[in-house]
């Protein structure tokens, strides 16, 4: 390969025999060996300039932060509006919520659904009324009433009812623990010690599910509303150093059909937590380097979910969702990468290891 016809970020950061020792480190790891697109992005580094810097600086660092809008959100002075989905859990959602916390200046927020899976249609023009009232307001001095609103708009998943709030997570909240339990349960209620096992699947087939263990409410016999971030403290084992967790939530459908509500991923790795920046239902990962896990041990995880609304109704079920890796069926655009070695993956529950989901219930 020839280095000087390639002009990715990181080579104006390290050395050229830097970027050589890292490549050829990274050329020999079974999760490139693994991964033809990878591998073909890391040969061909002008193939993607972006995903090389990627796979070269995996971790968050000074490189990062040079570039990084998230630490500059307090010098934003601009009125802001921020638009994003529910289901873009994977990519502008929880940019919008870090922007919100991070912004000091006038701010609005709307999130809303859409009805196609890449979300609003191009050209743009599912919100332009919205848009046109922001930006009447504020490049022409209209008065547009915008302003007089709440700052937060919301679509509540389940109703489908539009609701105004005033502030993120909601002050009503009652932050509500579900505890994994023995044969797959989950319940408000601590449960007795039990554990289970599922294994990876590196040549998982198109079309197949990934392997996985489920945990679910009984079904509910009343509305039940989940607004707002949440999070998975999850006590597991696993056979080898490294492991991702893939974590979904889903609302089931008394005939068993099954709707994403949010998702959540942690690299086994990364899971130490920056406890200044750390809230129970937000759990802070610095990402700044790679602590292998000890083979065999149980270890706590505490997995971020991606924020939510969804009003599960009288018959459904809150099913939560633990594998290791994503399936294709499921996530054609924005998977993760699984481990290429086949790797056995213990849930615990009750007792010293008791793992349970936080969630933000609101009451009805």
């Amino acid at each position: 390969m020839s280095i000087g016809t390639m002009r990715p970020l990181t080579f104006n950061y390290y050395s050229e025999e830097e970027i050589r020792r890292r490549v050829e480190a990274l050329m020999k790891t079974p999760e490139i060996q693994d991964s033809p697109f990878l591998y073909i992005h890391l040969k061909y580094p002008e193939k993607s300039p972006l995903i090389f810097d990627f796979l070269i600086e995996p971790n968050d660092g000074p490189y990062y932060w040079e570039r990084s809008a998230y630490r500059r959100f307090d010098r934003i002075k601009i009125p802001v509006l921020l638009m994003v989905r529910w289901s873009a859990w994977d990519i502008h959602l929880p940019g919008a919520f870090q922007a919100w916390e991070g912004l000091d200046t006038i701010k609005k927020m709307i999130i809303f659904d859409s009805l196609e899976a890449t979300g609003p249609r191009r050209p743009w023009r599912d919100h332009q009324d919205i848009i046109l009232r922001w930006y009447d307001h504020w490049l022409k001095g209209n008065d547009t009433g915008m302003m007089d609103e709440p700052p937060i708009r919301i679509l509540v998943k389940g109703t489908n009812e539009w609701r105004d709030e005033h502030e993120w997570p909601l002050q009503r909240t009652q932050w509500t623990r579900f505890w994994l339990q023995p044969g797959g349960g989950l319940s408000t209620t601590p449960g007795g010690e039990d554990k289970q096992t599922f294994t990876n699947d590196p040549f998982l087939l198109p079309g197949k599910t990934s392997p996985c263990v489920k945990f679910s409410t009984p079904a509910l016999d009343s509305e039940l509303e989940i607004t707002g971030p949440a999070a998975l403290y999850l006590f597991a084992s696993i056979d080898r150093p490294e492991a991702a967790w893939i974590v979904n939530v889903k609302d089931q459908a008394p005939d068993g059909s099954t709707r994403m509500v949010t998702k959540g991923w942690l690299r086994a790795s990364h899971r130490k937590l920056d406890p200044s920046r750390s809230k129970p239902y937000k759990p802070y990962h610095p990402h700044d380097e790679n602590v292998p896990v000890p083979v065999n041990e149980v270890v706590e995880y505490a997995i971020e979910l991606r924020d939510m609304s969804m009003v599960f109704q009288k018959g459904h079920r809150l099913v939560l969702e633990i594998r290791a890796q994503d399936a294709l069926v499921e996530e054609p655009i924005w998977y993760h990468q699984t481990s290429a070695l086949v790797t056995n993956h213990t849930v615990h529950c009750g007792g010293a290891h008791a793992s349970y989901l936080l969630l933000p219930v609101i009451p009805r």
